[in-house]
Order: structure tokens, then C-alpha cells, then sequence
């Protein structure tokens, strides 16, 4: 049961990683299939994944199957390096061409980045990049620790959306199921809204930093130290 889905990640390593982490979701890995790379029919060889010069093969591999789903992990692993991802005409030229592919196969393509280090502005704005990713994609969510409670659930905060009504965010964790990891689903929490989520990150970033510094100042008070070692003859 269930639908096919087409990966295409290399942040981990499949046998040792994305595998046992599919298999411990219950994943029906008959229905799984992982990209490792493209061939250059010219010369042979396989070659990286390129999202811009390579989008009519992963459209063709797409078109073999009735796949479900693309998860690219992350995103900007698949661009070629000397395109700016923070310029917002270079990141439509792609992100456009990905969402007429997912138009025209009907398949779900879901995109993973990353947050930057700067967080400051909008929680939309966080992720790595231009700004275009927020304005291209038909939804945007961001996955969080619940920055409210000591003992945290994660939270999923819608932060853009345009072909529905912003729903409120939910909590969630994974629960081992003895079997199998599972995703149980909390409630909806509206009084979550991203701005008060962001808010309360950015307070206990700061809080972080601050504690940092006073032990960085402590530590500096004992002035230096060195490494004693035993000569040791047998």
C-alpha cells in the first residue's frame, strides 16, 4: 500500500542511514527509491545531480512509475555552485521548473533547507537563501523544538501558504512503536503563531549566548594550563 516515492538525498549515507531510518518508519521500501546520480549519456559516466540541467531526467524517471512524492534533502545540494542562492531571479529560474514538474506529473515534490545562523526578521526568512523558496512553493513549514517547555515537543509551523486557509500549528514527536518509529501527532496549538514562536527563540538564543559569555569570563580568570604527561618505560 501507499504511494512510490523518489528520494534524492547524500547528506547521509544510504546503506548506514536513510535506509535504517526509512525501515524503522515502517516504510514499504518496495515502494522506495533512492537517486544516486545522472547519467552523461556522451560520456558514460555518472555525474551529481544538477536541479536546473537535470530536471528532464528526474521528470522521465517521474513519468516511469506513478510516483507520489520527491523529497529533495536538502535542496541546495542539487544547484550548481556558482549560482546565487540569495538572488531571487537565479532561485526562480529553478524553483519555477520544479513546480511546473510537480504540476505536470502530480507529484508532490517536498524541498528541505536549512535555517541559517542569522535569524533575525520574519521566521519565513530564516531558511538559507533567497526569497524566492518562500514564494514559489504552494506551502512552507518549519520544524522546531518547542521553545515554551524544558521538555520539548516539536512543533510544525506553517510560515507560508497560499492555496488554503494558514492553519495553526501542531505538535508532534516520534514514539518508538517496538516495531517500528512513529510520528504521534499532538494538538493544534493556534496561540503557537510563528511570531511568538520566533519571539521565544530568539530570547532563549540570546539567554544561551549570555550564559556563554559568563563562563567564557570565568573560565579566562584561571589563566592557562598545561598537559602533564607520564614517561612511561617499561
Amino acid at each position: 500500500g501507499g504511494g512510490k516515492v523518489l528520494i534524492l538525498a547524500h547528506e547521509e549515507p544510504v546503506d548506514e542511514v536513510i535506509v535504517p531510518r526509512l525501515l524503522d518508519m515502517g516504510a514499504n521500501m518496495q515502494n522506495v527509491n533512492l537517486i544516486q546520480g545522472v547519467l552523461n549519456t556522451e560520456t558514460g559516466d555518472e555525474e551529481w545531480v544538477d536541479l536546473f540541467t537535470d530536471m528532464a531526467a528526474i521528470e522521465a524517471e517521474l513519468e516511469k512509475d506513478d510516483y507520489a512524492l520527491l523529497i529533495i534533502d536538502p535542496i541546495n545540494n542539487y544547484l550548481d555552485p556558482s549560482l546565487d542562492t540569495y538572488r531571487d531571479s537565479s532561485m526562480r529560474a529553478v524553483l519555477s521548473r520544479l513546480a511546473d514538474l510537480a504540476d505536470s506529473t502530480g507529484t508532490c515534490v517536498i524541498g528541505i533547507r536549512h535555517f541559517k545562523k542569522d535569524q533575525s526578521g520574519d521566521m519565513l526568512n530564516w531558511g538559507v537563501g533567497s526569497v524566492a523558496y518562500g514564494a514559489v512553493a504552494r506551502v512552507v513549514l518549519a520544524v522546531v523544538k518547542d521553545p515554551f517547555r524544558q521538555k520539548a515537543d516539536s512543533l510544525m509551523i506553517p510560515t507560508a501558504i497560499n492555496v488554503a486557509v494558514e492553519p495553526p500549528t501542531v505538535e508532534f514527536s516520534l514514539v518508538d512503536n517496538m516495531n517500528h518509529v512513529g510520528v504521534m501527532w499532538g494538538n493544534p496549538r493556534p496561540d503557537y503563531t510563528k511570531e511568538r514562536i520566533a519571539a521565544q527563540l530568539k530570547a532563549n538564543a540570546k539567554k544561551v549566548k549570555e550564559m556563554a559569555e559568563v563562563d567564557t569570563e570565568r573560565m579566562g580568570s584561571y589563566g592557562g594550563a598545561e598537559v602533564i604527561k607520564d614517561d612511561f618505560n617499561p
